[in-house]
């Protein structure tokens, strides 16, 4: 049997912990909080389409558990309206942070430059 210490998980886990914080400091130092602000709208949207997509299908399983033709036109409308929600809502949101972060980096190095 295989025994791993706990310490040594606790440290590995610390290590990593700190890796990533850092590389987000360093992120937001960057590129300033919109950088945060975009990482929140990216996984958000992914929470927010996935779970719903659970619990929806949760719903259908109930009412039609044998029905499989309504549970792939469920799951067909439900991707299509997903695309067009994230398509008109998310990605703009998005794309104007992503002109901001682009904006102050252009100005950062200019002044930089300077």
């Amino acid at each position: 049997m295989l025994t791993v210490d706990i310490n040594l998980i606790s440290m590995i886990l610390i290590i990593i912990s700190v890796v990533i914080i850092f590389w987000i400091y360093q992120r937001i130092r960057k590129e300033n909080i919109y950088w945060l602000a975009k990482i929140f709208l990216f996984i958000g949207s992914f929470i927010i389409f996935f779970m719903s997509l659970v619990s929806m299908q949760l719903e259908i399983n109930r009412y039609f558990a044998d029905n499989y033709f309504i549970k792939a036109t469920f799951l067909i409308c439900y991707m299509i309206c997903a695309y067009f929600i994230q398509k008109s809502l998310f990605l703009p949101m998005i794309s104007s942070l992503d002109r901001k972060i682009n904006k102050r980096n252009l100005q950062n190095k200019r002044q930089h430059n300077a």
